[in-house]
C-alpha cells in the first residue's frame, strides 16, 4: 500500500510539472523504486533507463557544442555522471544518474537476468569516471547480482569490498561482513569466516545478530583447528553481561556443542545441563539441549543416561515441528534394546544381593524404596500442577508455549473434573497400572506359598496406589530355587545386552565386555553356547579369522547338536570347502566379495592378500584369484589384473564354475585397452554408481558363484595419473589420513570408531583402510574440500579419545592432498611423504 501511494504521489508530481526540471529525475527514481519493491520488474527497469537515456542524450548535445566551438580537449561522454564536492555541494541538488545505473543493475538481477546485470556493473566498473565513494555501491551490486545465481564464491570479495568502504553505511558494511562470514562458513573456510564475523562485531550490532556473530565466531574457531578455550572465549564473555541474559540457555547450549566436538564429554554435559535449567530457557532450547547431551552420552557409549536425554528431548519438542532430528527419535528408540536388559541386569543384581541379608535389612531396603517412590509420586504431582498454574502466566505465552496448556495434566480444571469422573464411575480405585500389575504376577508366581500370592494380592489393593511391603518383599530371592530363577534371568539378560552392542549398536567393545562380564559373575552360566556363537560373529566382523575359528571349534566340540553349531559347521557342498577352516575362509570370502561390490577395492585387495597367505583352502583360492584380478581391473591396474587373470585360466581347466567370470573381466581389460574408458566415467560419482548397478551389459556385470556371489559386479573405477612428485595445493580435494601398524583388531575398531564419530556430530565421510604392507595400514577418511577443513577434521579426531587403543608410535595421523596420496599409494613409503607433510602442513 505504501508503494501504491508513492508511485501515485511521484506520477502526479511529473504531470503538473515540466518534465525538463532537474528535480524530473527524482520523481522518476521514487517510481522506480517503487516499482521494484513491488515485484514490478520490467516498469522499474524501464523507469531506471528512461532516466539514465535522458541523462546521456544531454551529455551528448553538451559534448557536440564544445566540439562545434573548438573545444577539442572534451572527451566522450561516460556512462557515469562525474561528482563535483565542495564547500557547498550538499546545498546543490544531486544527480540521480549515478543511482539509477545501480538501481538498473539490481533490477536486473532480482529479475534473474543476470548477464544485463553484470553488463552494467561492469560499465560503471570499468568507468575511470566512476567516484570513489561509488566503488563500494559497485562492489555492493556486483555481490548481488553473484548471489542471485549462487555463484558464492564471486560474491565473498565483493562482500568484502563492501565491508571495507568507509562511503557506505555502517549497516550495509555490518551485514556484507556477516554474510561473507556465513559463505565462508558454508565453503570450509573456518579462518575466512572468523575475520567475517569479527568484522560484523566491529559495528556493534544488534543483540541478537551480535549474539549469533559471536556463536558463529566460536564454531568457526574450533572447525579453524583453535583449542577449544579460545574458541569457546567469545562466548564466555557474554556470560559476564546481563544484556544477554535472554540468551544464556543458547549460550550454555553453544558452548555445550563445542566441547562435544573437543571430545569433553563431562564439561558438554555440564554445559547443557546449565542450557536446560537457565530460568528463561524455552521449551524448544530444552529440547535441543537434552538432544544433544543424549548425543554425548551416546558418543562416551553412555547408552542408558542417552536414553533419558533423549527421552526427555522428545517430551519437551512435543507440539514443536523439527525440533527433534528424526535420527534423535529414531537412535532413542533403539536404545531400548540396550537399556531395557541393563535395567533387567540392575534389578536383578539388587534383589540377589539383598537376598544375601538378613530379613531386618530386606525391610529396611523396602521402606527406603517405599520412601523413593511415594517422594516420585508427590513430585509427578506437584510438577503438574506447577506446569498448570505456568501455563496461564502471561510470561509463558509465547509461540513455543503456547500448546502447553493444551496437555491435560498442565490444567488444573481438567485435572479437577477428570478426577472427578474418574471417581463417580470407578470409586476409590488405588493408582495401579498393567506394569505394577505385572510385577506383582511375576513375584507371585515364583513362589508356590500361597502367604506369597496374597502378599502379592496386597500389591495391587493397596489405596494410594504404591505396592506394601510384603508385596516387594515376595520378590527378593530367599530359596535357593529362587536364586536359581533370578540367576537365569540375569543371565539371560546379559545375552540381550550383548546382542544389542553386536547389531544394531555395532558396539564390539562394549559386546565382548558384556560377555566378559557375564563370564566372571556367572562362570558356569547356561548361555554358554550363544556366547561362543556372539563371539565367534565378534570375530568375523573384526577380522580376527584365528580367533572365529576356534570360537567354531568350541561350539561345535561342545554343543554339536545346536543350532548354532549348524551355522558355523562347514558345509558339505564342496569337498574341498570342508578342509582347512572352511568356515573361517568362507566368512572371510563373504566380507571380501562385499567389498567389491562396494568398490573399496583397495581394502579388498588387502584382504585378499592376507586370505591367499593365510587359507590353503582349494575351494577359495580359486575365487580369491579371480576377486584380485576384478579389484586390480577396477583400480585401473591393467597389467597386474592381466597377469592374474592368466594364472587362472592356466591353472584351472575351462570347464571350471569360475572361467566364465574370469573370461568377463579378461575382455573388459582388453576393451579398456582398446577403446578407453567407458562414457560411463565421466557421469557424477553418485550416477555412476547407480549406472554400475543398472548396466546390465558390463562386461563385469557377471554372477558368481561363491556363497556371496549374488548380485551385480560393479564397474571399475578409472585409474587416475600418478604425479611424480609431491605437490602443495591446499584448494585441492584432501583426506585425512593414519599410518597405523598391521591389520588387526583395533585397526578395525578404530575405523568403527571413526564411523561413530562421523554420526555424532552429523558428519558422512567414507572411510576406507589401504594395506600397504604386513606391518602397515593406512586408514582414510575421505570428502574434505581443502585442506583448511580436513586440518580441522584432523583436529577434531586427535582431542577425542579415538587413538586410545595406540601409542604415538604406532599412529601417525596427517592430511594429505588428494593428488599426493595417489603418490603415497604408489609408492608406499610413507617416511617420504611424513618429511613432505612436516615442511609443508606444519
Amino acid at each position: 500500500a505504501d508503494m501504491d501511494s508513492i508511485m501515485r504521489k511521484a506520477s502526479v508530481g511529473l504531470q503538473i510539472h515540466d518534465p525538463r526540471e532537474k528535480w524530473a529525475n527524482n520523481l522518476y527514481l521514487l517510481l522506480g523504486q517503487a516499482n521494484y519493491y513491488r515485484g514490478r520488474y520490467s516498469n522499474a527497469a524501464t523507469t531506471f533507463k528512461y532516466i539514465i537515456a535522458k541523462d546521456e542524450e544531454a551529455k551528448r548535445k553538451d559534448y557536440a557544442q564544445s566540439s562545434h566551438y573548438g573545444d577539442k580537449t572534451k572527451e566522450e561522454p561516460s556512462i557515469v555522471e562525474e561528482e563535483h564536492n565542495g564547500m557547498f555541494s550538499f546545498l546543490k541538488h544531486k544527480s540521480v544518474h549515478n543511482e539509477s545505473a545501480l538501481w538498473l543493475a539490481r533490477t536486473y538481477s532480482s529479475w534473474h537476468m543476470v548477464e544485463n546485470a553484470q553488463s552494467v556493473v561492469s560499465l560503471l566498473e570499468s568507468d575511470k569516471h566512476l567516484p570513489q565513494d561509488l566503488k563500494g555501491r559497485v562492489a555492493a551490486e556486483k555481490a548481488f547480482a553473484f548471489l542471485t545465481e549462487n555463484n558464492n564464491d564471486a560474491a565473498i570479495p565483493q562482500l568484502d569490498a563492501v565491508a571495507a568502504d568507509k562511503a557506505l553505511p555502517d549497516w550495509l558494511r555490518m551485514r556484507a561482513a556477516f554474510l561473507s562470514g556465513q559463505l565462508c562458513q558454508n565453503q570450509g573456510k573456518y579462518d575466512d569466516a572468523v575475520n567475517g564475523f569479527e568484522t560484523a562485531l566491529t559495528f556493534y550490532p544488534k543483540i541478537e545478530m551480535d549474539f549469533f556473530a559471536r556463536k558463529n565466531i566460536a564454531f568457526n574457531s574450533l572447525l579453524a583447528g583453535r583449542d577449544a578455550a579460545t574458541a569457546m572465549r567469545p562466548l564466555k564473555k557474554v556470560l559476564n553481561d546481563a544484556k544477554y541474559s535472554g540468551y544464556y540457555d543458547q549460550v550454555y547450549y553453544v558452548l555445550g556443542r563445542l566441547a562435544i566436538k573437543a571430545g569433553k564429554t563431562d564439561e558438554a554435559i555440564n554445559y547443557l545441563n546449565k542450557s536446560i535449567h537457565t530460568p528463561k530457557a524455552t521449551k524448544k532450547q530444552k529440547a535441543l539441549s537434552f538432544a544433544a547431551m543424549g548425543d554425548a552420552y551416546y558418543t562416551d557409549a553412555r547408552y542408558q543416561n542417552a536414553k533419558v536425554a533423549y527421552d526427555s528431548a522428545s517430551k519437551y519438542a512435543v507440539g514443536i515441528k523439527d525440533t527433534v532430528g528424526l535420527s534423535t527419535i529414531q537412535r532413542a528408540k533403539m536404545l531400548n534394546e540396550i537399556v531395557d536388559p541393563a535395567t533387567l541386569i540392575h534389578v536383578q543384581d539388587s534383589l540377589l544381593n539383598l537376598g544375601t541379608g538378613t530379613k531386618k535389612e530386606q525391610i529396611a531396603a523396602v521402606r527406603r524404596a517405599l520412601k523413593a517412590m511415594q517422594k516420585a509420586m508427590d513430585d509427578s504431582i506437584a510438577n503438574a500442577e506447577n506446569a498448570g498454574v505456568a501455563s496461564i502466566a502471561p510470561v509463558e505465552q509465547n509461540a513455543e508455549t503456547s500448546d502447553f496448556s493444551n496437555w491435560y495434566f498442565s490444567n488444573p480444571s481438567q485435572m479437577i473434573q477428570g478426577s472427578a469422573d474418574f471417581k463417580k464411575k470407578w470409586g476409590d480405585r488405588p493408582l495401579v497400572d498393567n506394569w505394577r500389575r505385572a510385577a506383582a504376577i511375576s513375584g507371585s508366581a515364583s513362589s508356590k506359598s500361597d502367604e506369597l500370592k496374597e502378599t502379592a494380592d496386597d500389591f495391587v489393593q493397596t489405596k494410594n496406589g504404591l505396592p506394601s511391603e510384603e508385596s516387594l518383599l515376595a520378590l527378593i530371592p530367599n530359596t535357593p530355587e529362587q536364586r536359581a530363577e533370578a540367576e537365569q534371568v540375569e543371565q539371560k539378560a546379559y545375552i540381550r545386552l550383548a546382542k544389542a552392542y553386536f547389531q544394531p549398536f555395532d558396539d564390539m567393545t562394549q559386546c565382548l565386555a558384556t560377555l566378559d562380564g557375564l563370564d566372571k559373575k556367572f562362570p558356569d552360566h547356561s548361555q554358554k553356547e550363544e556366547e561362543l556363537y556372539l563371539r565367534y560373529r565378534v570375530a568375523v566382523k573384526q577380522g580376527n579369522w584365528t580367533d572365529a575359528q576356534l570360537y567354531a571349534d568350541q561350539l561345535i566340540a561342545k554343543f554339536p547338536k545346536s543350532e548354532y553349531a549348524k551355522l558355523v559347521r562347514p558345509k558339505a557342498t564342496d569337498k574341498s570347502e570342508a578342509k582347512n577352516g572352511g568356515v573361517a575362509v568362507a566368512a572371510y570370502y563373504d566380507e571380501t566379495y562385499n567389498m567389491l561390490l562396494h568398490r573399496q577395492y583397495s581394502e579388498a585387495l588387502m584382504r585378499i592378500d592376507i586370505g591367499k597367505k593365510q587359507y590353503d583352502n582349494p575351494y577359495f583360492k580359486k575365487r580369491f584369484l579371480v576377486a584380485e584380478a576384478m579389484a586390480l581391473a577396477g583400480m585401473g591396474n591393467l597389467d597386474k589384473a592381466d597377469t592374474a587373470l592368466n594364472a587362472f585360466l592356466k591353472t584351472y581347466p575351462a570347464t571350471d564354475t569360475l572361467s566364465d567370470w574370469a573370461k568377463s573381466i579378461k575382455a573388459y581389460v582388453a576393451s579398456v585397452r582398446k577403446t578407453g574408458l567407458p562414457a560411463w566415467y565421466k557421469a557424477t560419482p553418485g550416477e555412476q554408481g547407480k549406472q554400475a548397478a543398472t548396466a546390465t551389459d558390463s562386461a563385469l556385470a557377471k554372477k558368481g558363484t561363491s556363497p556371496s556371489d549374488s548380485g551385480m559386479a560393479p564397474k571399475p573405477e578409472p585409474a587416475p595419473k600418478v604425479p611424480t612428485m609431491y605437490g602443495n595445493n591446499r584448494a585441492e580435494t584432501h583426506y585425512c589420513i593414519v599410518i597405523l601398524p598391521g591389520l588387526d583388531s583395533r585397526v578395525t575398531q578404530l575405523k568403527n570408531k571413526v564411523k561413530s564419530f562421523d554420526s555424532a556430530n552429523a558428519a558422512s565421510h567414507i572411510v576406507i583402510l589401504d594395506y600397504f604392507a604386513i606391518d602397515q595400514t593406512v586408514m582414510v577418511v575421505k570428502g574434505f574440500k581443502n585442506a583448511d577443513s580436513a586440518a580441522a577434521y584432523l583436529n577434531l579426531m586427535k582431542a577425542s579419545s579415538l587413538f586410545g587403543s595406540f601409542n604415538s608410535s604406532q599412529c601417525t595421523p596427517l592430511i594429505i592432498s588428494a593428488s599426493n596420496y595417489l603418490k603415497l599409494y604408489a609408492d608406499k613409503k610413507t617416511d617420504s611423504y611424513i618429511g613432505f607433510y612436516n615442511a609443508v602442513y606444519k
